[in-house]
């Protein structure tokens, strides 16, 4: 995964949090696995703006998989988008 995002200009957001550290579980087989994951553009990211990624462990949550958050800064450039004309 390491060369997939260095090949491809992107970053891995790893998840600060301390609360859990899977975002996949099955209560009944006993399994928890870390599958979920957010990728961002190395120019979202820059070198001096943190992005925060969040599990949230929230109770409400019917599915098997956990909620991400990520916050990004505000002020972050984007280079600009080609538009296409379908």
């Amino acid at each position: 995964m390491s060369r997939f995002c260095t090949v491809n200009n992107i970053s891995w957001l790893d998840h600060a949090t301390d609360v859990v550290d899977y975002t996949y579980y099955n209560d009944t087989l006993g399994t928890y696995s870390l599958l979920d994951h957010f990728l961002c553009s190395a120019e979202l990211r820059g070198s001096d703006s943190p992005i925060n990624s969040y599990i949230l462990n929230d109770g409400d949550n019917t599915s098997d998989h956990l909620a991400i958050r990520c916050e990004f800064p505000t002020g972050c450039k984007l280079p600009n988008a080609k538009m296409g004309t379908i």
